[in-house]
């Protein structure tokens, strides 16, 4: 683990002055080179190589966990399988979605809005997009869905 980190963070020349942003756009490439198929063995490698960024290349949480999310997730936010079961694209112009949830409003809220203005399917994915795309790491994206799916069965909301 040390090693394919270390040859890693050389070969890409990254630093803990980059931005999570940056960092996570390696994340599938690290992933696949710490990935072997067993769970348990996958996690203990992805939290070796977590811990080698911080002590050695004195990157933050946020920035190794960027890098390297949680084995549980094991995907970076474009591949969150939720996205795929709502049929919803990755790339998604934020400054449109922003206008499907309100700001300050509540998940709680938000299900409350769609059940009494009826909103239409294609509505309520808009929203759903939003929710993740605005999340700060895959964890929180998924965190909103499945709440969001929470308060829309509590509220008796129509599948589709």
């Amino acid at each position: 683990m040390s090693a394919i980190t270390t040859k890693f963070v050389t070969d890409h020349k990254l630093t803990n002055e980059m931005s999570l942003k940056e960092l996570s756009q390696y994340a599938p490439e690290i992933l696949e080179l710490l990935t072997t198929g067993v769970p348990k063995v996958d996690k203990e490698k992805s939290r070796q190589a977590r811990d080698r960024l911080q002590k050695r290349y004195k990157f933050s949480k946020k920035q190794a966990y960027a890098l390297i999310p949680h084995e549980r997730i094991g995907r970076y936010i474009s591949q969150v399988p939720v996205l795929e079961e709502l049929e919803l694209e990755a790339e998604v112009n934020i400054s449109i979605v922003y206008e499907n949830v309100l700001e300050g409003e509540t998940i709680r809220e938000t299900a409350q809005r769609i059940v009494q203005d009826n909103l239409s399917e294609r509505d309520v994915k808009a929203i759903s997009r939003t929710l993740v795309e605005t999340a700060s790491d895959p964890v929180v994206a998924l965190s909103r869905l499945s709440r969001l799916q929470k308060e829309l069965r509590i509220l008796n909301a129509p599948e589709k």
